[in-house]
């Protein structure tokens, strides 16, 4: 079921966590537009949790007009469409850890047929293809094994 969330991080933890990673640094010039965006953005987070055949899931996404929004800035500037892509997936991130803890990894469950008739009815996939392109999915309880993820076969990082 879908679930409005209070969601107890800030942009500052945002500014953080992006800080840390060698890739995600903000430029102080857009801090402004970035932290209005946050506060638009996060009453918009999705986050459903559901069960399939027994198993748990949790899909973390933002709306399709998020993803038009970023698609624009990048119209206009590339570099100001990098930085809100980049915010959207710290959220998203920020969201995770949140709801699943911290890890290095989400492990992502292999599609079944029956999961995929799940997430087809609720407009998350569609022959093949996730529908929003700002999404996070992976088992609900958290589940840190490699063993479990379906990119197992090419992942650089193998933990277990």
């Amino acid at each position: 079921m879908k679930k409005t969330e209070q969601w107890v991080f800030g942009f500052s933890d945002c500014i953080e966590l992006a800080d840390s990673q060698p890739h995600t640094r903000f430029c102080g010039e857009d801090l402004p537009g970035l932290q209005e965006a946050f506060e638009r953005w996060l009453p918009l987070l999705n986050c459903e949790q559901f069960e399939v055949t027994g198993q748990g899931y949790i899909c973390l996404y933002f709306p399709s007009e998020i993803e038009r929004e970023i698609e624009s800035c990048f119209a206009y500037s590339p570099a100001s469409g990098w930085s809100m892509s980049a915010l959207a997936w710290v959220i998203l991130s920020l969201a995770a850890r949140h709801k699943l803890g911290a890890a290095p990894c989400l492990p992502l469950p292999a599609i079944t047929e029956e999961l995929e008739a799940v997430l087809m009815k609720r407009g998350l996939f569609n022959r093949g293809l996730w529908q929003h392109a700002f999404c996070l999915f992976s088992f609900f309880p958290f589940r840190l094994s490699c063993n479990v993820c379906s990119l197992r076969a090419g992942c650089p990082k193998i933990l277990d």
